[in-house]
């Protein structure tokens, strides 16, 4: 187990993994944010990765007051289509 200074932080790893640009709307970062720590703290381990995501997905279009398919099309791949498809 890791010692607590040893961690990494969740924005961390998002800032190093996701697409270039995928920030490049203050409202899609923020949404996006929420998504990554609603599944990390607010979703059941024991559940499959994509219930918890779309459990997580649900939590934060509740918060933001906006429509499940909203967060799901920032959280999506069409989000970064050009970037996927150089890849």
């Amino acid at each position: 187990m890791t010692e607590p200074s040893d961690s990494i932080s969740a924005e961390a790893l998002i800032s190093d993994f996701f697409p270039p640009d995928w920030d490049d709307s203050q409202q899609r970062e923020k949404q996006i944010k929420a998504v990554v720590h609603a599944f990390l703290t607010d979703t059941d381990r024991s559940e499959s990765v994509g219930d918890r995501r779309r459990e997580a997905q649900k939590i934060v279009a509740d918060r933001f007051e906006v429509s499940e398919q909203t967060i799901d099309s920032k959280c999506g791949r069409e989000t970064w289509k050009q970037y996927v498809e150089d890849e």
